[in-house]
This record gives C-alpha cells, structure tokens and sequence, in this order.
C-alpha cells in the first residue's frame, strides 16, 4: 500500500516536473520568436527609412535641384526601390521623370528614357494597377505604338471610374486623334460643365475640321 502511494507520489513529481519544463520551453520559444519578429521589423523599418531618405532627396531635397544627367538620377530611384520595393508613388514619380523628360539636349528623343519609363510603369502598375497616373502613362505609351490599343486599355479604365470627367477628355483626345468623331462626340457629352471641357472641346473641334478639308 505504501509501496503505491509512494508510486503515484514521484509520478505526480515527474509528470510536474515535466510540465513545468515544457512550459519554460514553450515561453523561451516564444520569446525568440518575437526577438526574430522585433529584428526584422527593425531591419525592414532602417531599410524603408533609406528608401524614403533617397526618395525625398531627387524629389524634395538638395538633388531635385542639381542639374545632372538623368541616369544619375535614375540609379538613385533603382536604390530606393532596392530597399523599398512596394512604393508606388516612387515608380509614379520616376517613370513620369522618364517620360517628360524623355528630350536631350538636342531636342531628340532619348530611348534610355523612354525605357525606363517603360520600366517604371510597370513597376508601379504590379504594386497599384488602378492609380490613375500609371494607367495614364502606361496608355500614353501604348498610344506611340497602337493607338487603337490605347484606347481600347484607357477605356476600360473609363469603365472603372466612368464619372471622371477628366477620364472622359482622355477619350476624347484620343477619339479625336485617330479620326473617329463619333466617339470622341460622345465621350464630349460626359466631360461637359468640367474644367476639361475647353481643352476637349477644342481637340474635337480641330478634329471635326481636319476631316472637312477635302482629301
């Protein structure tokens, strides 16, 4: 009898033994775990902090103002997305640099540029492809190759944000552009009492007046 008290006794010592073992195991894990988690959100926020640091500095700071080639520019923007590679607006911000600033100094186009702003655009649209100035931009760059194409890809981003009437005025240049005045007519009527009726109105008009001169 005493023999099985005496049993039952160490098992009960052994089993909470055991027990508080396993949860000092279970509590150094977790604490591990949130020491690995603490180290990566502190590595990950210095890394996103240098991304946004060389960011500001060509947008904002002291290298928005020097005048420099644009390549310089560009390898500073591919380090900042090195670090950082889910800011949209720094792909937004680089790939209009590209294209607007796609002239050299004799006045030609450069190609190096208008493949980084390619590039960019690309770039943006994987993180965000529903913000407006990427699909603008990607459309103005289908438009130099296809403008039917073009078309055919803003105006299902038209489809998306139809009361737009500046989406609409996009439709009517490029309507107007390539000749199909029924259209551009037509997306003229959702762009009207907007501030981008005039200019539309005034592509269309143009337009309209091209097609009345005889061939």
């Amino acid at each position: 009898m005493s023999f099985a008290i005496l049993k039952m006794t160490m098992s009960a010592s052994l089993s909470g033994h055991l027990g508080q073992r396993f949860d000092v195991a279970i509590r150094i894990l977790i604490g591990l775990l949130l020491l690995v988690l603490s180290v990566y959100g502190i590595f990950h926020g210095i890394r996103a902090s240098l991304a946004q640091a060389i960011y500001h500095y060509v947008k904002y700071g002291a290298g928005s103002k020097v005048v420099e080639d644009l390549r310089a520019t560009f390898r500073r923007c591919q380090d900042s997305f090195r670090l950082y590679p889910y800011g949209y607006y720094l792909c937004i911000w680089t790939a209009e640099k590209a294209y607007y600033g796609r002239f050299g100094p004799n006045g030609k186009e450069v190609p190096e540029r208008l493949e980084a702003a390619r590039l960019w655009c690309e770039r943006g649209l994987e993180l965000n492809y529903y913000k407006s100035q990427l699909r603008r931009l990607k459309t103005r760059l289908l438009a130099r190759e296809s403008l039917p194409d073009a078309i055919e890809y803003w105006g299902k981003y038209v489809d998306w944000q139809f009361w737009e009437p500046y989406n609409h005025a996009v439709l009517v240049e490029m309507y107007a552009e390539a000749g199909d005045l029924n259209n551009a007519l037509e997306s003229l009527v959702w762009v009207e009492g907007s501030e981008y009726y005039e200019e539309a109105s005034r592509k269309f008009d143009e337009a309209w007046k091209k097609e009345m001169v005889p061939p």
